[in-house]
C-alpha cells in the first residue's frame, strides 16, 4: 500500500507528463520515436486520449503488467473543443479531464490506437464494466482532429456517465492541458481538489486520503459532485460535452 505523501502526490500530479510528440509505447515502462513504417495501425482502433491516458505513467499502470504491448499513440490537433473537469473523483484520488464544446480552441492532445485487448482493458480501466458505468464510449467527429496519418474507423471517447464539475456554476479546464484560444477559466489539479475539499470542510490532502481509502467517502464525493453537475441537458445553453478517460 502506497504511504500518504504517495498518494497525494499521484493524484496531485494528474494528468502527468505526455509528451509532445507521437511516441511508441512498449511495456513495461518503455517509449520511443515512432516511426510510421513500424506503427503497426492497421486493426486497430483510433482512441482519442485527452486526460492522462498519453503519460507514460499511466499507460504502465494500465497496460503494463501484461508483456509485449506495444500502443502507438499519435500527437493530435482537436479543434473546438476544451479539457475541462469531470463530476468525478478517481479511486487514485484525482478529478479526471472530459472534453466541452468550445468554439475557435484548439488542443494538444493523442489518439491511441489500440488491439481489441487493450481496447478490453482501457474499457475496464474507465469504469466502463462498473453498474452503474463510470464512463461509456462515443464518437467523435473525425473532422474535428488533425495528426500525422489518416485512419480509418471510428474515433471514440468516453463520456462521463456523472457529467461536468460545476465549479461556481461554469466548467473549469485544465491548466495542464496545452490550448490555444481558450476561453474559460484554467486551474491545475492541485487547486480543483482544493476547492472541492471545502465542499467537505476538508484539505485537499485529507480529501485525496479520504477518497481512497475510504470507498463509502467516495461515494458519497460522487453522489454530491453528480448532484451540482453540468449535465447535457443543460449544455443547451453552455456548449454540448462529451469526456475522455481518467
Amino acid at each position: 500500500m502506497l504511504g500518504d505523501s504517495a498518494v497525494v502526490a499521484r493524484a496531485f500530479g494528474y494528468p502527468y507528463y505526455r509528451p509532445a510528440a507521437s511516441f511508441l509505447f512498449e511495456s513495461p515502462a518503455s517509449v520511443r520515436p515512432l516511426t510510421m513504417e513500424r506503427s503497426g495501425l492497421a486493426g486497430r482502433s483510433p482512441v482519442l486520449a485527452v486526460g492522462s491516458n498519453a503519460s507514460l505513467v499511466q499507460l504502465n499502470r494500465k497496460f503494463g503488467r501484461k508483456p509485449a504491448q506495444r500502443i502507438p499513440v499519435l500527437a493530435a490537433v482537436l479543434r473546438g473543443y476544451d479539457v475541462v473537469y469531470a463530476a468525478r473523483i478517481s479511486r487514485y484520488g484525482a478529478i479526471p479531464a472530459s472534453l466541452s464544446e468550445s468554439a475557435g480552441t484548439r488542443l494538444a492532445v493523442h489518439v491511441m490506437f489500440l488491439t481489441s485487448e487493450q481496447r478490453e482493458i482501457l474499457d475496464r480501466s474507465e469504469g466502463g464494466y462498473d453498474s452503474p458505468p463510470g464512463y461509456t464510449p462515443t464518437v467523435v467527429a473525425p473532422e474535428s482532429v488533425s495528426c500525422e496519418v489518416e485512419f480509418e474507423g471510428e474515433l471514440t471517447a468516453y463520456q462521463a456517465t456523472r457529467g461536468l464539475l460545476n465549479l461556481g456554476g461554469d466548467t473549469v479546464a485544465l491548466a495542464e492541458v496545452p490550448a490555444t484560444g481558450r476561453t474559460r477559466r484554467a486551474l491545475g489539479e492541485e487547486a480543483v481538489l482544493t476547492a472541492v475539499g471545502e465542499k467537505f470542510g476538508l484539505t485537499a490532502e485529507d480529501l485525496v486520503l479520504r477518497a481512497v481509502r475510504e470507498d463509502a467517502f467516495r461515494r458519497r464525493v460522487l453522489a454530491v459532485l453528480a448532484r451540482d453537475a453540468i449535465t447535457s441537458d443543460e449544455n443547451v445553453t453552455r456548449g454540448k460535452n462529451v469526456a475522455v478517460p481518467e
